[in-house]
C-alpha cells in the first residue's frame, strides 16, 4: 500500500475512503489494483499491475516465500459500450501480459490470463470476475449427483438417510453460500438429485411439494434446510456482523448500500426503507 498499489475508492454518500491491496487466506492470495480515476485505460492499469506483481514477488522472497506460476492467473477488467449497454472488454481488445520470475529457468515467464467470464476454483468455490454463478452451480450439482448415486447403491435405514442429508451433503452445499448469489431456480437444480434419491429412501413421494420438504418439523415439514433460505440468512449475518465494524468487508458492504440508495434515488437511509 505504501508503494501506491491496490484498489481505492470513495463511498457515494459518506465519502469514506475504501482501500484494499489484497485478500488472503493462508497461502491463497488475490492481489488487486485499479487506476486512479474512472478514465484510466486498461493498458495503464496492466502496466502498473506488473510493477505491483514485481513488488509483491520480491517482498515474498525476502520472507522466504514465493509465488507459484502454474497456480497463478490474472484478469484485466475494463468496459466498453456495445449497442447502448456497458460490456466487458475482451482480451483481444486489450492485449497485454504479466510476467513472473521462474526459478527453474532463471527468467520471467508470462502467467495465465483469463477473461471476465472465466471461472476459477479458489478455497472450494468457483468464482468469476463478472460474478455469475454458472460454474459454481455445475460444481455443486456434480457433488449432489455423486452423493445421490452413492445413496442409491446402498441399503440404508430411513433415519440414517435423513441424517446423511443434513449431516453430510447439505454441509457441502451450505459451505460456499455466504459468497454466492444463487437464484431459487439454481438452488432447486442443485438439490434435485439429492431429494430424488433421498425421499423414496425415507418412504416419501419424491415429488412432494418442496414447501413441505423444506418446512420445519414442528409444522409437519421434513426439516431439510432450503439452500436458498440459508444463503439469505448467511448474507444477513455477514451484513450484521460487519456493517458496523471497521473491516474491509464492512467498508465494501456500506459502500454498496450507499450506491444502491443513490441508484434508487432515495433520500432515506437504506435500512430505514
Amino acid at each position: 500500500r505504501s508503494l501506491g498499489f491496490g484498489f481505492s475508492s470513495w463511498s457515494a454518500i459518506s465519502a469514506a475512503v475504501i482501500q484494499l491491496v489484497c485478500s488472503m487466506f493462508v497461502d491463497d492470495a488475490d492481489l488487486v489494483h485499479s487506476g486512479p480515476t474512472n478514465y484510466t485505460s486498461g493498458a495503464e492499469v496492466a502496466s502498473e499491475l506488473q510493477d505491483a506483481l514485481d513488488s509483491w514477488d520480491k517482498l515474498l522472497r525476502i520472507t522466504g516465500g514465493a509465488l507459484e506460476k502454474d497456480k497463478s492467473y490474472w484478469c484485466l477488467i475494463d468496459y466498453e459500450r456495445r449497442q447502448g449497454k456497458w460490456c466487458y472488454k475482451s482480451i483481444g481488445s486489450i492485449p497485454g501480459q504479466l510476467l513472473l520470475y521462474n526459478d527453474q529457468i532463471g527468467e520471467r515467464e508470462p502467467i495465465q490470463r483469463i477473461s471476465a467470464h472465466t471461472a476459477k476454483k479458489a478455497l472450494g468455490n468457483y468464482t468469476r470476475p463478472d460474478g455469475l454463478m454458472h460454474e459454481e452451480v455445475k460444481y455443486l450439482r456434480g457433488k449432489a449427483r455423486v452423493w445421490a448415486d452413492c445413496l442409491r447403491a446402498k441399503r440404508i435405514r430411513k433415519d440414517d438417510a435423513w441424517y446423511c442429508v443434513n449431516g453430510s451433503i447439505l454441509r457441502t452445499i451450505e459451505y460456499p453460500l455466504v459468497a454466492t448469489s444463487l437464484t431459487k431456480k439454481q438452488c432447486a437444480h442443485i438439490m434435485a438429485p439429492i431429494l430424488y434419491a433421498m425421499l423414496p429412501t425415507i418412504h416419501v413421494q419424491r415429488n412432494m411439494p418442496r414447501v413441505l420438504v423444506y418446512g420445519p418439523s414442528k409444522y409437519q415439514g421434513h426439516g431439510i434446510n432450503d439452500p436458498h433460505t440459508i444463503q439469505l440468512i448467511m448474507h444477513l449475518h455477514c451484513i450484521q456482523r460487519h456493517c458496523t465494524r471497521s473491516t474491509p468487508t464492512g467498508d465494501f458492504i456500506n459502500s454498496n448500500m450507499e450506491n444502491l440508495t443513490l441508484e434508487l434515488g432515495s433520500g432515506t437511509p437504506f435500512w430505514d426503507l
